[in-house]
């Protein structure tokens, strides 16, 4: 599905694996399930992979890439997304309180409790990590580490990579309700 115009409109996916552009206005890009691309180009795009291993690119402009399922964290459900051109000056990861069940950071623009995020060297720092939201500078993963100071991600897996090398940090984060 490619959007066309110059108006501001969005897609959305259905079960299948989905490839959805859209145009150079501000898009909501929604995936929904399956495997699928979504490339905002040059608007202030929102991009929502929804379940599946999905791959996003925002383009040009301030974009969105949320996760927020409506329920519970399930990496089965979520998925693993590739985030190609996040542009930590601009993007924006959205996490929803109702799918990152453990976050308690108040709802606003990045990390209200500081012990909430962590940026760490590799992966297998990562597991080890106090933070809810951990990011693993050496690979770009982004982990939601569930139960917190306990060995390992509880319920919590990988649920993103950044393939761009992004310098992340809480700031380019939305905490919503």
């Amino acid at each position: 599905m490619i959007l066309t115009g110059s108006n501001a409109i969005n897609g959305t996916g259905n079960s299948g694996s989905n490839r959805i552009t859209g145009n150079n206005a501000n898009n909501v890009l929604n995936g929904s399930g399956g495997n699928d691309t979504l490339s905002g180009l040059s608007g202030n795009d929102t991009l929502i992979g929804g379940s599946g291993n999905d791959v996003l690119v925002g383009g040009g402009g301030n974009d969105s890439f949320k996760y927020a399922t409506g329920a519970a964290f399930s990496n089965a459900t979520l998925g693993i997304d590739t985030i190609t051109d996040f542009q930590t000056a601009n993007d924006k990861i959205v996490l929803s309180k109702k799918t990152f069940t453990a976050l308690t950071s108040n709802v606003g623009f990045g990390f209200s409790k500081s012990s909430e995020f962590a940026v760490v060297a590799n992966d297998a720092a990562a597991a080890t990590s106090k933070a809810f939201i951990v990011y693993s500078q050496g690979t770009g993963n982004l982990f939601y580490n569930q139960n917190g100071s306990s060995a390992g991600f509880g319920t919590g897996a990988g649920f993103a990579t950044l393939t761009n090398n992004s310098l992340l940090a809480a700031a380019n984060f939305i905490i919503e309700a």
